[in-house]
């Protein structure tokens, strides 16, 4: 992100992948904060894993390390699609 590269504190990469997925998704979906499960819940960070969501239908991990989808493991990347 290019607010990184000049800045001269050290941001917390999981802030960061947070605030590009809700910053994404928030532009066309109702974006609030995950207080039970996962991270945030849409219409309705640190590793991630499936165990966050076990038994929330229609929910997805997105991965910053992660090239192509795989079920329900998505590529953050994919978000930039949203705008």
């Amino acid at each position: 992100m290019l607010w990184t590269h000049y800045s001269e504190r050290v941001t917390d990469i999981g802030t960061l992948r947070e605030t590009f997925a809700i910053g994404s998704l928030s532009e066309s979906h109702n974006v609030e904060y995950g207080k039970a499960q996962g991270d945030f819940k849409v219409d309705g960070g640190r590793s991630k894993d499936f165990s966050q969501i076990a038994g929330v239908k229609d929910s997805y991990v997105f991965a910053d390390d992660w090239d192509m989808p795989d079920g329900a493991k998505l590529p953050l990347w994919m978000l930039g699609f949203l705008y």
